[in-house]
């Protein structure tokens, strides 16, 4: 009852590893009459689209424990470059937010700053936490490989055991 009742279509730009993501959204909001067309991409064109704001709906990553970069993708007065894509409200009192969080001189400051910059941008703008980041951490001498994503993600997708004798 809530939903488009005359429907509403939009394009999510999204890489292979959120297709199942973007398929759940995908059914969850056909039932409030929104067409949710996805457009996947290769990892250098969804970069390439969020730098430039090419894009209607995107699927990105965080960075929540680096204050300064969370302040950047929610920074309207940012380009699109500098906020690495991001959200860029453009919101006088968001702007206030994260002046104080950018501001404050002591870390202890920093957190209750940020604590009100999410607390408000939850209650006043769509954003949708899908999940949280969690660490796996592994150690062997027979382990190799590995290295860090676009992202500066450790890339556990190229690590393997070396065989010992």
């Amino acid at each position: 009852e809530a939903g488009y009742g005359d429907g509403l279509t939009v394009t999510l730009t999204l890489t292979q590893n959120y297709a199942t993501i973007g398929e759940l959204l995908q059914s969850q909001l056909e039932q409030i009459g929104v067409t949710l067309e996805l457009d996947v991409v290769e990892s250098a064109t969804n970069v390439t689209r969020q730098q430039q704001g090419d894009y209607q709906m995107q699927i990105t990553q965080n960075q929540g424990y680096d204050i300064y970069v969370s302040c950047d993708r929610l920074d309207g007065r940012l380009s699109t470059v500098l906020a690495n894509g991001g959200a860029q409200y453009k919101d006088e009192t968001c702007y206030e937010f994260i002046d104080a969080c950018r501001a404050a001189l002591n870390e202890e400051d920093r957190m209750a700053a940020f604590a009100d910059l999410q607390e408000y941008t939850l209650e006043k703008h769509i954003v949708i936490g899908l999940y949280n980041d969690f660490t796996v951490s592994a150690m062997s001498s027979s382990i190799a490989g590995g290295g860090l994503t676009m992202d500066g993600y450790f890339d556990v997708s190229t690590v393997y055991n070396v065989p010992t004798e």
